[in-house]
């Protein structure tokens, strides 16, 4: 039998350049991106709940590092939480798309649906200190840059992921 490290990393809200923005099937924020960059109202159910957003390449240096230090006591055979930025509400969220999106984008606050009660997750962000203890991983991009790179990546490319 063959004795592979193995390291897991759990996800959270992880976002940037090929997120699916054509419907809510993944993320919320999707179709917030979607919204602002065609100027259209854009809902905020709740907006108290907090989240911390992950952007692409955070991510992937995190599952690159992980295999490179799978061998390593700290990290072989463990399961890590895998968080980004620090939590914001889903208001502030909302705020900071729009400041990146250089101000241009509006939204309505509503009640959470109650047929969509179930999925409503409440506030969820991840404690990653084990991981960043474990390997000196960080993230390196923060909200608004990633908000704004995730823009700037739609802008030519939206008709072919709406």
């Amino acid at each position: 039998m063959l004795h592979r490290p193995v390291v897991s990393l759990r996800l959270t809200n992880c976002y940037g350049p090929r997120l699916r923005i054509r419907d809510a099937r993944q993320t919320f924020l999707g179709i917030w991106i979607r919204q602002v960059l065609k100027n259209e109202s854009f809902e905020v159910w709740g907006g108290e709940q907090l989240r911390d957003m992950t952007y692409v390449d955070d991510v992937v240096r995190a599952f690159l590092l992980a295999a490179e230090q799978a061998t390593k006591p700290d990290v072989a055979g463990r399961v890590f939480n895998l968080g980004g930025s620090p939590p914001a509400s889903l208001i502030e969220l909302a705020d900071r798309l729009i400041a990146a999106n250089g101000g241009a984008g509006h939204y309505t606050v509503k009640s959470f649906p109650a047929d969509r009660a179930p999925i409503d997750i409440g506030s969820y962000h991840a404690d990653d200190r084990a991981f960043r203890a474990a390997t000196g991983w960080e993230p390196l991009v923060g909200l608004d840059e990633g908000l704004a790179r995730s823009l700037e990546w739609y802008r030519s490319r939206l008709a072919d992921y709406t």
